[in-house]
């Protein structure tokens, strides 16, 4: 009798042990672990390409007739600002007239971001997992649709004349990310994360 008693109270505890351990599982409550030990050792960079509506291409050439009619219009804020030169440039084709040409600077890349013909690609801000809203599984791997908190952190979007001339619209608050899951060993791997 002893020994039946022994045995049926040792079998529910096996299985109670057995069901808390499954870390391969793709649960929410997995995957969102593992999210955010992604996040402690990588954290998220809000960036994007948006367009200088109000400017021509950065890098651009002007002639020298234009700059006295028009003046240099945002490239003189920008230049004010340190986040561009404006220089006298002589190309090198015979009877070419000399142009004046705009270079971002230094204090722009470091600051802004990269400044790519009429687009400039910046990374503005962060964003932090907030919880799982979807989850598709796959063999060995996860594609994690979440929520997630979005906050506009870079100097340059709090001064209004920058943001003007950028036409730069801040991102709300919460938006979605998908974070790329596998499964290694016996643990979720976040492998990418896109918007």
């Amino acid at each position: 009798m002893r020994r039946l008693l022994m045995l049926t109270t040792a079998l529910p505890l096996g299985f109670t042990l057995s069901g808390c351990d499954n870390s391969k599982a793709a649960t929410e409550t997995n995957l969102a672990r593992a999210i955010q030990g992604y996040e402690k050792e990588h954290p998220g960079d809000l960036c994007g390409d948006f367009y200088g509506v109000k400017l021509s291409p950065v890098g651009t050439d002007f002639d020298p007739d234009t700059v006295e009619k028009s003046g240099l219009g945002a490239y003189e804020t920008l230049q004010r600002l340190g986040y561009v030169t404006v220089e006298k440039f002589q190309p090198p084709l015979l009877g070419a007239e000399p142009v004046l040409q705009v270079k971002p600077t230094q204090k722009f890349n470091d600051e802004i971001g990269i400044a790519a013909g009429d687009r400039v690609h910046s990374c503005y801000g962060t964003f932090t997992f907030k919880n799982v809203k979807e989850i598709v599984e796959h063999t060995n791997s996860a594609e994690v649709k979440a929520a997630v908190n979005q906050q506009t952190t870079a100097a340059w979007t709090k001064n209004p004349e920058l943001v003007q001339l950028f036409d730069f619209k801040a991102p709300a608050s919460e938006g979605t990310r998908t974070y790329f899951m596998v499964l290694e060993g016996n643990n979720w791997m976040v492998k990418a994360v896109r918007p």
